[in-house]
C-alpha cells in the first residue's frame, strides 16, 4: 500500500510564503550583484573582465534567474 503523506492547508501556506520571500531575497540579491559588477566593471579592463562579464552575464545571472523563478513558481504550485 503507498504511503499517505498529510499536510495541512496553513503549512502550505507557509511554505508558499517561505518560498515567496525567499525568491524575493533572492531577487534583491540578484539586483545588487549586478550593480556591483556593473561598478567592478568600470574600473576593471581587458580580457579578464570581459571574460568575467561575459561569464556573469551568460551563465551566473540566468541561473540565477532561473532560481528566483522557481521559488516563485514553487510557491505558486504549493498554494494552489
Amino acid at each position: 500500500m503507498a504511503e499517505q503523506i498529510i499536510v495541512s492547508p496553513e503549512r502550505l501556506q507557509a511554505i508558499s510564503k517561505q518560498m515567496t520571500a525567499r525568491g524575493e531575497v533572492h531577487q534583491q540579491n540578484l539586483a545588487v550583484l549586478r550593480s556591483e559588477l556593473s561598478s567592478l566593471l568600470g574600473r576593471w579592463k581587458g580580457d579578464a573582465a570581459n571574460a568575467h562579464n561575459s561569464e556573469m552575464e551568460q551563465v551566473v545571472f540566468p541561473a540565477f534567474q532561473r532560481l528566483i523563478d522557481a521559488l516563485n513558481h514553487g510557491a505558486q504550485v504549493v498554494q494552489a
